[in-house]
């Protein structure tokens, strides 16, 4: 297992959102492990994840939501 990353890190080598990547690992459509308070992810998992086509469900909700959270708030 490689070293597990924060969401600031796993979003700049995704080069997405850190909030959008936060929301959609709390919603459970991206994979990550939770440690304590804080939320951790395995790059070898979200790769795979993203091999996998899942994305495209993440993408969905994001496009029909829009940047706006569950509670309406801006990122």
């Amino acid at each position: 297992m490689e070293k597990l990353l924060d969401g600031k890190t796993m979003s700049n080598q995704l080069s997405i959102g850190y909030h959008w990547l936060m929301r959609k690992a709390e919603q459970g459509l991206i994979p990550s492990i939770k440690v304590g308070r804080c939320r951790r992810f395995d790059p070898e998992e979200v790769l795979a994840w993203l091999k996998s086509g899942k994305m495209e469900k993440a993408l969905e909700a994001f496009m029909k939501n829009g940047r706006r959270g569950n509670n309406g708030q801006e990122d």
